[in-house]
């Protein structure tokens, strides 16, 4: 695949498994989760910044550890609006800009 492929394919898991916040208390905030490791890897190379968490465990012994990717900075939400914009759906974008003008977005 293309680095705009990539790129694309790595929107689109932001905007069915993304999240952003923002609170006065614990900044900004934004990030993804899934049960698939190698997903949550691709997602931090296309990205290029963040951090990974996990594996973390939830619900009972079947379930499989969940796996984070996360940015707690204003830089990073920015960095991850400007990345993925031409991808997004309106949703998305409008959320990620509420958070950058520290609002929350939930």
């Amino acid at each position: 695949m293309t680095e705009e492929q990539f790129t694309a394919w790595a929107a689109g898991i932001y905007e069915g498994e993304g999240t952003a916040h923002y609170s006065l208390s614990a900044g900004y905030r934004v990030g993804i989760t899934s049960s698939d490791e190698d997903v949550v890897q691709r997602f931090h190379e296309v990205v290029g910044f963040g951090t990974i968490y996990g594996p973390y465990r939830h619900g009972n012994r079947s379930n499989k550890p969940l796996w984070l990717w996360g940015a707690t900075n204003r830089q990073g939400v920015r960095n991850l609006l400007e990345l993925f914009r031409p991808f997004l759906l309106t949703r998305r974008v409008e959320q990620l800009e509420r958070v950058l003008r520290g609002k929350d977005a939930q």
